[in-house]
Order: structure tokens, then sequence, then C-alpha cells
């Protein structure tokens, strides 16, 4: 049995909620910024076009490390049921990148990317500073 708490109490603890509100909490945090308004119209009008977004949060919720909350995203993104009009064309949906970002930060894990990206920002650095030095 694993005794490290997952991303759902953590997340439940850092952004004070219920544990049973967690998955439309988290729902909301990950809505694209120019989507929520279209989102929040669709899900008063039929909240259950969202049950495979929060399907996929409570799976999310559970894992520990970052690698499983990426081996979820990727096995959710191959799934044919969460294509529609709605999400493809009007992109009302969950973003999955902002959903593994909230989770990265709050799991207190940083991204492959972020760590590159960082990596690089100090190389650069490096190499300006010796650059600065020959003049």
């Amino acid at each position: 049995m694993n005794s490290r708490e997952n991303f759902a109490d953590i997340f439940c603890q850092r952004f004070p909620c219920p544990r049973p509100d967690f998955a439309e909490a988290v729902l909301w945090r990950c809505v694209p910024t120019l989507r929520k308004t279209l989102v929040r119209l669709i899900w008063r009008i039929d909240p259950g076009l969202y049950q495979n977004d929060l399907f996929l949060i409570g799976e999310v919720g559970n894992a520990t490390t970052v690698d499983q909350v990426r081996e979820i995203i990727n096995f959710f993104n191959k799934q044919p049921a969460t294509r529609s009009f709605i999400r493809q064309r009007l992109k009302a949906r969950l973003s999955r990148g902002k959903l593994q970002a909230l989770a990265e930060s709050v799991l207190g894990q940083p991204t492959t990317s972020q760590a590159t990206l960082a990596e690089g920002l100090r190389a650069g650095r490096a190499q300006k500073e010796k650059r600065a030095h020959l003049f």
C-alpha cells in the first residue's frame, strides 16, 4: 500500500475544497480561459457532456506521480468517446495540458519540458556571461 498522498488529497489541502467537489473544482481550473463562458453555459444545459472530463479528473486524482498522470492522460487521449462537435470544433472542454500542468505543480514534480526549458535558460545565461567577459 502506497502511503504517499495522491493528487486529489494534495489539491484539496492546497486549494481548500471538500473532497466530493474535487473533480468539478479541477475542471473549472483547467478549462481554457477563452472558453469558460461557453463551458458554463453548456454545463447549465447538460452537465452530462462533461462526464468523461470528470471521470478523467477522478482518475488523475488517484495518481501519486507525474508519470502516472501522463499515462492516464495519454490513455484518455486515444479514446474515441471524447470526440464530439462541442469538444473538437467549439473547444468547449477540459484542457488536458492544463490538467497535466496543474497535477505536476501540485505533486511538486516539474515537467520534462519545464526542466529542459530551465536548463536551456541557464545554459543561455552562462554563454551570455562568457561573451560579456570577452568585451
